[in-house]
């Protein structure tokens, strides 16, 4: 599935660094559909890698680099409203550890 999203960043002159690294940081020109698009899918990657980690079917230094990803995609607030609504179809303990752990609250 990644190589799919990463797939999908090769329209342009943009690579998919300068789309990952636009999206953490909010400085990514246009608020696009492919954008917003990437986001959503990296959530459902996220919230499968945080049910593999609850399972015990990933080690903690991988898990720990998972959630700094996380918490760097989470902690962009140009693009929250896109977290918020695919966080409301993931599972509540995903949505509470990310709210315990955000360095930044929007409003």
């Amino acid at each position: 599935m990644l190589i799919e999203i990463i797939g999908g960043f090769d329209e342009g002159d943009s690579s998919f660094v300068e789309y990952m690294t636009g999206i953490v940081y909010g400085t990514y020109p246009a608020d696009t559909a492919t954008i917003r698009d990437a986001i959503w899918q990296f959530w459902m990657l996220y919230e499968n890698d945080f049910l593999q980690y609850k399972l015990g079917l990933m080690d903690a230094e991988i898990w720990d680099a998972k959630l700094k990803a996380m918490l760097a995609m989470y902690n962009t607030y140009k693009y929250r409203d896109i977290t918020d609504l695919v966080l409301g179809f993931s599972t509540n303990e995903l949505s509470e550890l990310l709210i315990e752990l955000s360095e930044i609250k929007c409003p």
